[in-house]
């Protein structure tokens, strides 16, 4: 499961980064991995600033991993990457698909 969210997103929820800081989302084409994924990909090696490929669509750099999501989470995460890649592709997504859900969750404080 892969979100695309603002780098505020660590200042309404305060995961426990375990490499990188909350910053990390700030520029685009950035992800931050769940430690259970980042060892499925990565095993023992250190995923910060690695890149991987995701959906076949771009690469983008791992910038932070933090601790897993509580199972009891309606918004469980494998990946989060910086809403500023979205503003990059936009004009190649909404030339490929018109259907594309832009924004399915959003959060106040």
């Amino acid at each position: 499961r892969t979100s695309f969210v603002e780098p505020e997103f660590f200042d309404l929820f305060p995961f426990p980064f375990v490499a990188g800081t909350p910053e990390a989302l700030r520029a685009p084409y950035c992800t931050v991995l769940s430690a259970s994924t980042a060892a499925k990909l990565f095993a023992d090696e250190d995923p910060i600033g690695k890149v991987i490929n995701w959906n076949n669509e771009f690469d983008v750099k791992v910038t932070g991993i933090v601790q897993d999501f509580p199972s009891n989470s309606n918004f469980p995460f494998e990946c989060l990457i910086s809403n500023a890649t979205l503003y990059q592709r936009k004009n190649q997504w909404l030339k490929d698909d018109w259907n594309i859900d832009w924004f399915r969750m959003v959060f106040v404080k």
